[in-house]
């Protein structure tokens, strides 16, 4: 029942708060990407609220915050535990059941699809699971916060078993590649204002069908298959 004809999957990972049911702009992606031949997509729903989505993006865009380290003091004794994040893990998990059912053979994609807030979340996704052996074939980071110039950046684009990284990056668009926190803190300022009528939104609003079927051949075009 779990089995895969062609073996290749794509995750998309949508923006903070995961628009439930304001624009349904999730499902509209994957619908455009799937009319663009791009195979078996599927939509990851994470979220632990607008708010903490956003502070997300803000903490956990430069550098590899994949793991969680506490300490607890036990008498004389420091025990030190290390877990995975939990957005993070809800991706990998996601990808691991999948390549566990057969459902990613070898030389199939897997291919991981972020739109802002999901763009850091694959981000990091995409390092676990590099590290642990797992191919990905094809990085897309939509309008994401993570620089080009971070550590994180870096390590994706040093990894080995991270084979393509597609950066769209929007333009006037605070949260595109920023340079720095203050770009950060005032595109989530803009966003409280100006909603919508931000360019970081140009792939989530409605009436914009015409530019994600542009995204989604776009990518097709860049081997995301």
């Amino acid at each position: 029942m779990a089995f895969d004809p062609n073996g290749e999957e794509t995750y998309f990972v949508n923006g903070a708060g995961n628009d439930p049911g304001k624009w349904g702009y999730s499902q509209k992606i994957v619908t455009a990407l799937q009319n663009a031949g791009i195979s078996d997509v599927k939509h990851v729903p994470i979220t632990q609220g607008q708010f903490s989505d956003q502070f997300y993006s803000i903490i956990s865009n430069t550098s590899d915050s994949r793991y969680i380290t506490t300490r607890t003091r036990f008498y004389d004794d420091v025990i030190i535990k290390q877990r995975l994040e939990s957005n993070t893990a809800t991706l990998v998990d996601a990808v691991n059941k999948d390549i566990s059912a057969g459902n990613i053979g070898e030389g199939e994609q897997l291919n991981l699809v972020g739109y802002s807030f999901g763009s850091v979340v694959t981000a990091n996704a995409a390092l676990e699971l590099a590290s642990k052996g797992t191919t990905v074939n094809n990085l897309v980071l939509i309008g994401s916060p993570v620089s080009t110039n971070s550590e994180l950046y870096k390590a994706l684009s040093s990894n080995s078993n991270i084979k393509n990284i597609i950066r769209i990056d929007i333009a006037n668009d605070r949260f595109s590649n920023p340079q720095g926190i203050k770009d950060l803190i005032k595109g989530v300022i803009d966003a409280l204002k100006k909603g919508e009528k931000l360019p970081h939104f140009i792939y989530a609003v409605p009436q914009n069908d015409k530019e994600r079927e542009e995204l989604a051949k776009q990518l097709r075009d860049a081997g995301v298959q």
